[in-house]
């Protein structure tokens, strides 16, 4: 009997074990000290978007340089990539404002901040990410493009977004859920519907494409990733043997 309770616990230790040690998936991440290469895919810079040396940080991303219009930002190589917009996925990325000081501005800072999604009537799958900041409040909006060809958009509260320090913000994306954490707050939504793949190039730092309002600041660690597979199901406890 000793035996068989001790067979049956390392069976279901070692089922445990791997489940814990399953990795999520990372599409792909981006903290710029290996230039716009993610080890997957390889981005390219629009307009004067550069590398600049951010001490304690290394190399971060600068998508726009001061009074400079036009295309900005960083975009991916290549055709889109639909897994940029799962069924269920994490995005994080950390930013610091460095542009005009809002009081100055008279409409307020307006910045794409990622964009696989464009805008627009004929908008199909994919994301996108902005910043909108006055003297009064400060907010991030995201929108995702859905399967059933609707849209999803949502608002939160980004509290002293633009005051020139850095900010982390992180979101998990999954129906029937969205979880968005800002600087450690935590903001739970319904997710009405399941995100539809990406069928524009992603852009970092601004906008697809037309309009351009590029982030006049700093962004490092951009980092996308898909949850694994349970590997607790891939690989079952070892079943016992009958009792003696």
């Amino acid at each position: 009997m000793k035996n068989l309770v001790k067979t049956m616990l390392i069976g279901t230790l070692s089922a445990a074990a791997l489940a814990i040690t399953a990795e999520d998936k990372v599409v792909f991440d981006l903290n710029f000290n290996d230039g716009f290469d993610s080890g997957v895919y390889e981005f390219g810079k629009r307009g004067s978007a550069s590398l600049v040396d951010e001490e304690g940080r290394g190399k971060v991303l600068s998508p726009v340089a001061v009074g400079k219009k036009g295309p900005a930002g960083i975009v991916l190589r290549g055709d889109a990539a639909g897994e940029f917009t799962p069924e269920v996925f994490t995005l994080s990325f950390k930013f610091k404002y460095t542009g005009t000081p809002v009081a100055e501005l008279k409409k307020g800072v307006y910045a794409w901040m990622y964009d696989c999604r464009y805008r627009g009537k004929g908008a199909k799958g994919g994301m996108n990410i902005r910043l909108s900041a006055n003297t009064k409040s400060a907010n991030m909006v995201v929108t995702i493009g859905l399967k059933d060809g609707k849209t999803y958009s949502q608002s939160f509260a980004v509290p002293a977004a633009a005051d020139g320090k850095w900010h982390e913000v992180s979101m998990t994306i999954g129906k029937p859920k969205m979880t968005f954490t800002y600087d450690g707050k935590t903001y739970n939504r319904v997710m009405m519907g399941v995100p539809a793949p990406a069928v524009q190039r992603l852009t970092i730092g601004d906008c697809v494409g037309s309009s351009y309002s590029p982030f006049y600041g700093l962004i490092d660690d951009v980092k996308l990733t898909v949850p694994a597979a349970p590997a607790a199901a891939a690989a079952p406890a070892a079943a016992a043997p009958a009792a003696k």
